[in-house]
C-alpha cells in the first residue's frame, strides 16, 4: 500500500491519473482550486472501487495552504510515498503583452507550486529512504515557447528543480523525474485552437489522457529505481524546426 498524492486532480489529466492508480489498497489524495463538484464526483466514482480517497482545496500558489495540507494528510494517514506534481497553468498571450501579474502567476503556480510540494514529503522520504516524485512539465519547457513564453520558462524550470533534487537526494532512495507531455486532447487545447499542430506529430494524432499512463506506471514501479532525473517525453515523436 502507498500513500500517492496528484496535485491538480480535478483536471482532465489529474481526474485520469487518480483513476488509474487508485487500485488495491493505495491511499489516494489529490489537491483541486476552484472546482469542487468535479472534485466530489471523482472523489464519489473512485470510492466505488477505493474508499481511501481524500481531496483538498489548495492553490498552488499558496505556500501555507500546501504546508497546511502536508500536515493534515501526514497526522491522519502518514507520509507520502509517492507525489505527482501534475497542477498548472497556461496562457496564451503575446509576449510583448505579458504582465507582471501575469509572470508571477505562471511562476508562482507553476514553479514555486512544484517546488514547495516537493520541498514538503521530500522530508519524510528521506526517513523513509524510499520516495517517488514526478512532475508533469511540458514540451515547451524543452524546446520553448511563441505564445506562452512565461509559461515555457516555467515548465523549463520545473525540468531543472528535477534534475536538482535527483542530484541531491537519489542516494536517499527518492527518484525524481518529469514527464513531458506533448499536445493532449483536452477542453484546454480545443480551447485555445492547438489542435492544429497535430501536422507537427509524425504519429499523426493529438494524444489522450490516458497515454500518460504507462510512463507513470513506469515511474512508480521498482523496476525504475535506477531512473532519476529523467525527463520522458509522451508526445507521439512531436517537433519543431
Amino acid at each position: 500500500m502507498k500513500n500517492i498524492l496528484i496535485t491538480g486532480g480535478s483536471g482532465e489529466i489529474g481526474s485520469e491519473i487518480i483513476s488509474h492508480l487508485s487500485f488495491g489498497n493505495n491511499k489516494i489524495f489529490f489537491t483541486y482550486n476552484k472546482n469542487y463538484k468535479s472534485a466530489q464526483n471523482i472523489c464519489k466514482k473512485i470510492k466505488k472501487k477505493n474508499n481511501n480517497i481524500f481531496f483538498y482545496k489548495v492553490s498552488n500558489n499558496n505556500q501555507n495552504e500546501i504546508i497546511n495540507t502536508i500536515k493534515k494528510i501526514k497526522k491522519n494517514h502518514g507520509s507520502i510515498d509517492i507525489l505527482i506534481n501534475n497542477a498548472g497553468r497556461s496562457q496564451i498571450k503575446n509576449f510583448t503583452k505579458i504582465s507582471k501579474a501575469d509572470l508571477d502567476l505562471m511562476i508562482d503556480v507553476n514553479l514555486k507550486g512544484t517546488f514547495f510540494w516537493c520541498q514538503q514529503v521530500i522530508k519524510d522520504m528521506i526517513k523513509n529512504k524510499y520516495g517517488r516524485i514526478i512532475n508533469i512539465a511540458s514540451i515547451g519547457g524543452q524546446w520553448g515557447g511563441t505564445e506562452q513564453i512565461h509559461y515555457a520558462i516555467s515548465k523549463a524550470g520545473i525540468i531543472c528543480l528535477t534534475k536538482s533534487l535527483a542530484k541531491t537526494f537519489s542516494k536517499n532512495g527518492i527518484c525524481t523525474n518529469c514527464i513531458s507531455p506533448g499536445l493532449i486532447d483536452t477542453k484546454m487545447i480545443k480551447k485555445k485552437n492547438l489542435l492544429k499542430n497535430a501536422k507537427f506529430i509524425p504519429s499523426k494524432r493529438i494524444g489522450k489522457t490516458y497515454d500518460l499512463l504507462s510512463a507513470i506506471d513506469f515511474l512508480i514501479d521498482k523496476r525504475s529505481s535506477y531512473v532519476t532525473g529523467q525527463t520522458i517525453n509522451v508526445n507521439g515523436g512531436m517537433f519543431f524546426s
